[in-house]
């Protein structure tokens, strides 16, 4: 009697089985929509002229897709793939703004995401300095901006922000403290302040900080994960980097050995 096999039934079963499931697999959606909108500042609504030259990138180890928004600010991807994605905005005269991690669900759903553009400032500090009075326990801060322009407020008192390392490795990417002064520029485009910045005892860690300067009104920014830092889109350019010695009522030369942090 010829041999005949035990489990062939079971083999066509699994066969017809494993057909089924793929067909089922490739009839299932796996993509969506992302839709969202973007608005203006209302500090920089003045200006606003419509969205027509602001567009929106769709970010996934490379740019994927654009969009224009329309007259309300309303755009919309659709057939997104699942998968984590970004949305990058800009906008002439505004600063570049992310939305990151935003991510995609398959079954035919929707992904909200809504951002505000800020107008970034085109000026920056030269010459800047800073220095400790150890009486007072305050700094005092000097500079000069580049050039008068259209977003110099009319009472021309801006917000500097200014970032302190232990060492000439310093942004508001990396820094060890950060602390916002306003200031009144003059006439001459000049700011010299003394008083109302009080040194916290933070500072006290070290006694010789390198420190630069950025103007910037806003401090709405997002969290780059590339560069694991916050980025601040409408900041202007930094300043010079200038070095302040912390006295912390002790005497002789500063330390020069740092630690990385």
């Amino acid at each position: 009697m010829p041999y005949k096999p035990k489990y062939s039934f079971f083999i066509v079963l699994i066969s017809i089985l494993f057909s089924s499931c793929g067909e089922n697999i490739n009839t299932l959606n796996l993509s969506g929509s992302i839709i969202g909108g973007v608005s203006y500042h209302p500090f920089d609504n003045f200006e606003n002229t419509g969205f027509s030259d602001v567009l929106v990138s769709l970010e996934a180890a490379g740019i994927l897709d654009t969009a224009a928004p329309d007259s309300m600010g309303e755009f919309r991807f659709d057939n997104v793939k699942t998968g984590t994605y970004n949305l990058i905005f800009t906008k002439p005269g505004f600063g570049t703004t992310k939305e990151m991690g935003v991510q995609m669900v398959g079954g035919g759903g929707l992904v909200y995401c809504y951002t505000t553009l800020y107008k970034k400032i085109d000026y920056k500090i030269f010459d800047f300095s800073i220095n400790y009075d150890s009486t007072l326990n305050q700094f005092n801060l000097r500079g000069r901006l580049d050039t008068a322009n259209s977003f110099l407020p009319e009472n021309r008192r801006i917000s500097i922000k200014v970032f302190f390392n232990n060492s000439a490795d310093v942004s508001y990417l990396r820094y060890y403290k950060f602390d916002s002064f306003g200031i009144k520029i003059n006439q001459d485009l000049q700011f010299d302040s003394w008083g109302g910045y009080s040194v916290s005892s933070d500072y006290k860690t070290y006694k010789l900080y390198y420190a630069v300067a950025y103007c910037g009104n806003y401090d709405n920014g997002y969290f780059d994960t590339d560069s694991i830092a916050t980025v601040y889109p409408s900041w202007g350019e930094p300043s010079n980097i200038d070095t302040v010695f912390i006295n912390h009522e002790e005497t002789g030369p500063p330390d020069i050995i740092f630690t990385e942090i």
